[in-house]
């Protein structure tokens, strides 16, 4: 709310000196606005002389919803640092990605969400898969990236976590590139499911690293759908526990599907 607030009055004093005010749209968020924050969110839009977006999708929804003139829509493109190392090796050494962590080599790393944002759903995750076997729950490590957003998470994920017999691993610090490689390289599961996603660079990482991607039907990545990109979805939270059970159990074969 005072971002908005803070936003539409940055834009007020820019257009007096200014009036070509150029937006750039880099996450979902845009869908979360109900109520006077959706209209004063409409607004700030309407000011602004050309939009840029990093993912086609997203420019056409905004297109449509803000009757936007596609002459000033323009789309950009964008791989993040840690994107292009992890690109450029490929075969990255997931042994020592995972002693970098301390995470123990036969562990099955499992990441969940990439932020402490309450939509990705960290406490759901862990409850569900605490109804695993004690073998299964043996044999996992979760991996909670948890920097930035909703810091609380992180004392909420410990106190879930509490005496269940499950290792786990809260990074709670900014990590540099070659850190942030490690990070994506050590997983081998990641879940992201948030109601409402834009394509980000921390997923495209995951993918490139080659995890097998656990997300929402109503999530829709046009981009990796384009591509072929093998990712598992889910239509409702309380199937994650068999998908997951599935592909642990599996997972042979399904890194199979994403190794090309």
């Amino acid at each position: 709310q005072s971002a908005l607030f803070s936003l539409g009055l940055y834009i007020s004093r820019l257009k007096k000196k200014n009036n070509n005010i150029i937006l750039s749209f880099w996450g979902s968020e845009i869908k979360n606005l109900k109520g006077w924050e959706s209209m004063l969110q409409k607004k700030l839009i309407l000011q602004s002389s050309s939009y840029t977006f990093s993912v086609e999708e997203m420019a056409s929804e905004v297109i449509t919803l803000y009757k936007i003139d596609k002459n000033k829509v323009f789309l950009i493109g964008r791989k993040s640092k840690a994107l292009i190392q992890i690109l450029n090796n490929t075969d990255g050494d997931k042994n020592t990605a995972k002693n970098h962590f301390g995470i123990p080599l036969q562990k099955m790393v499992i990441t969940c969400g990439y932020n402490g944002n309450l939509e990705y759903k960290h406490i759901d995750i862990i409850r569900q898969i605490k109804k695993f076997n004690p073998t299964t729950l043996s044999n996992i490590f979760l991996l909670f990236p948890i920097s930035y957003g909703r810091l609380e998470t992180q004392n909420e994920v410990k106190n879930e976590l509490q005496d269940s017999g499950i290792d786990y691993l809260i990074v709670k610090d900014f990590l540099d590139i070659p850190n942030l490689v490690k990070l994506r390289i050590c997983s081998d599961i990641m879940i992201n499911l948030p109601e409402y996603d834009q394509l980000s660079n921390a997923l495209l990482e995951y993918v490139s690293a080659k995890n097998i991607v656990i997300t929402g039907e109503w999530l829709s990545y046009k981009l990796l759908d384009d591509y072929e990109v093998y990712i598992k979805r889910i239509s409702c939270l309380n199937d994650l526990g068999n998908i997951l059970q599935n592909t642990l159990e599996n997972y042979k074969n399904e890194f199979e599907k994403i190794k090309g």
